[in-house]
């Protein structure tokens, strides 16, 4: 929608939905950045599950932490386990708008 306010057009129809949008970008960007590394063999961390107990039979994991509280898992530079869930959408947002 176009609006003339004062001799301007303004273009009001899609404002939101661009700022929304422009926010979700943002906040993506935002959790692509690792907040944390381990690198270990242990079985006690405290995000360690009976199931992924077993990795570290195999040899050392690192586990990268990011923002959205999700943590990635890897051995021998390959993802094995994802422990959380990665943020999207409205629910990215809210963790984003909360962070500070």
């Amino acid at each position: 929608m176009v609006r003339q306010k004062r001799g301007k057009i303004m273009m009001t129809e899609y404002k939101a939905m661009v700022e929304k949008y422009s926010m979700l970008i943002e906040a993506d960007e935002w959790n692509k950045q690792s907040t944390g590394m381990h690198m270990h063999s242990l079985k006690s961390m405290w995000y360690e599950t009976e199931e992924t107990q077993k990795h570290t039979d195999n040899g050392m994991v690192v586990d990268y932490s990011y923002p959205d509280g999700h943590i990635e898992r890897f051995q021998d530079g390959k993802l094995i386990y994802t422990f959380g869930k990665k943020l999207e959408g409205d629910a990215l947002l809210a963790a984003y708008k909360d962070k500070s």
